[in-house]
């Protein structure tokens, strides 16, 4: 049944060139070598789409060494007014109850000012509150959730509203994450494949986070929660309110805020005041943020101590990054980090908690860094300092090639000379306008700790 599925999909999508589409794909591998193992990992992400009348039909799949990991089906474009995406993910080597994980979809309209969606989860053991680990807590349940909302700006006002049903948020409030974020993000997430490239050029997937799957395992679609935001310009600042309300316990809560007020010193600014009335009571936050003008090539990093709190506790200074081109092609870059924890300072609502560095020598937002893991044992973000040079520029048959060194030191390590942690190196070489060869060497104190040969194809 399941590879009936899948073999449905590829004639579909190979009997459908006679019809004067256009085919692209893309086939993504890399080979992990473990010393003292020859092979350690082979891991294959190929994507093949079909483009045809404003409609793109995609078919993913990833493999490893020892089974076929996933495969996901989707397909986007217009019906009329409406701009649609669905995408449905199959485990074809788990047993059949497990084999068909989730399916979402979601459509929007646009008229004017107004923008409405609706968006559709189908899951199969995977519910609301159920982390990565758990999530065959319940191996063959099904269950459906729905989220319609839309936003609208009228003048200088913005409206965003929304309902949920059998459905709920994890942490971050919908309408916020449309307004901050943006609802194509919101839509890439709900997508439930997540793809990046963070770490070196690898690829990984993930499935979609509990905020965006069925909160029950139920076929029914109860009403869960709605959510209001309004923001716009009251006096001389920019108010916003947040008005919610949940099945459980009916208002769940009214909140106002404002952002960014100047209070009279250049680097300085009250980042966010709000007052948020729950049915447990009320709450105030005030939250001081620093402000600094951009460098040439060195950028502080400060947090405030005592955040979360209308008294200035102190203020700390985080992390410096530096980055300087040399020559064409050629840039040098260092990084010092002086906590091993998050920090905070509220540049804006997307952007207040700190949470260190990213493969690539930056400092990202909590929302946006992707490498806080354990990494063969080495928890990266732990890594204190870093020196690296970048080197690019043209190489064959209309290709490029980049190359890098980064070089880790980690000043909690004992024995390790210079505190040296870890050291990549990197290249990547085209080979023609559409092939990509990729190699990554991973050195430590006791040598080789492990390589990875790839090849990017696109077409």
């Amino acid at each position: 049944m399941r590879w009936l599925t899948v073999g449905l999909i590829l004639v579909a999508l190979s009997g459908s060139a006679a019809s004067g589409g256009e085919f692209h794909g893309r086939l993504y591998t890399f080979t992990e070598f473990d010393p003292p193992a020859l092979i350690d990992d082979v891991t294959i992400f190929s994507e093949i789409g079909y483009t045809v009348s404003s409609w793109t039909f995609t078919l993913s799949a990833m493999f490893d060494d020892d089974e076929f990991e996933f495969v996901a089906v989707d397909a986007a474009g217009p019906i009329g007014a409406f701009d649609l995406y669905t995408i449905a993910g199959f485990y074809p080597d788990y047993p059949l109850a497990d084999f068909y994980p989730f399916w979402n979809t979601v459509a929007a309209f646009s008229l004017g000012g107004l923008n409405l969606y609706a968006a559709t989860a189908i899951s199969v053991g995977y519910f609301y509150d159920n982390d990565w680990w758990d999530f065959w807590v319940s191996p063959g349940d099904t269950g459906i959730g729905a989220r319609l909302g839309g936003w609208g700006t009228f003048g200088d006002v913005i409206l965003f509203a929304e309902a949920c049903f059998n459905m709920d948020y994890s942490g971050v409030p919908s309408p916020f994450f449309y307004w901050a974020y943006g609802f194509d993000e919101f839509a890439e997430e709900f997508q439930g494949v997540v793809r990046y490239s963070d770490y070196y050029g690898w690829y990984d997937w993930y499935l979609q986070d509990s905020w965006i799957v069925p909160q029950t395992p139920t076929c029914t679609l109860p009403w869960s929660r709605g959510d209001i935001l309004v923001v716009g310009p009251f006096a001389c600042v920019d108010v916003g309110v947040w008005l919610a309300a949940n099945c459980a316990e009916g208002f769940e809560r009214a909140m106002f805020f404002v952002e960014n007020l100047d209070i009279g010193l250049e680097w300085l600014e009250l980042g966010i005041f709000s007052i948020d009335w729950t049915v447990q009571g009320k709450d105030l936050r005030a939250d001081l943020a620093l402000v600094w003008a951009d460098s040439l090539c060195v950028e502080p990093y400060f947090g405030i101590t005592g955040a979360l709190s209308p008294t200035l506790g102190g203020i700390a200074l985080e992390a410096l990054t530096l980055e300087y081109e040399v020559g064409p092609g050629i840039v040098f870059k260092a990084g010092e980090k002086f906590t091993d924890w998050e920090w905070y300072n509220y540049a804006s609502w997307e952007e207040q908690w700190w949470s260190g560095w990213t493969s690539w020598g930056g400092i990202a937002p909590w929302h946006e860094n992707h490498w806080d893991y354990s990494w063969q044992g080495i928890w990266v973000d732990d890594f204190d300092e870093y020196l690296a040079v970048e080197i690019s520029g043209d190489s064959c048959c209309g290709g490029r090639f980049d190359a890098f060194v980064y070089t880790w030191f980690d000043t909690e390590q004992t024995g390790a000379f210079m505190d040296w942690a870890m050291t990549v190196v990197g290249l990547r070489g085209g080979i023609g306008s559409n092939t990509t060869l990729m190699l990554n060497v991973f050195l430590d104190q006791h040598g080789l700790n492990w390589l990875e040969v790839g090849v990017n194809f696109v077409w």
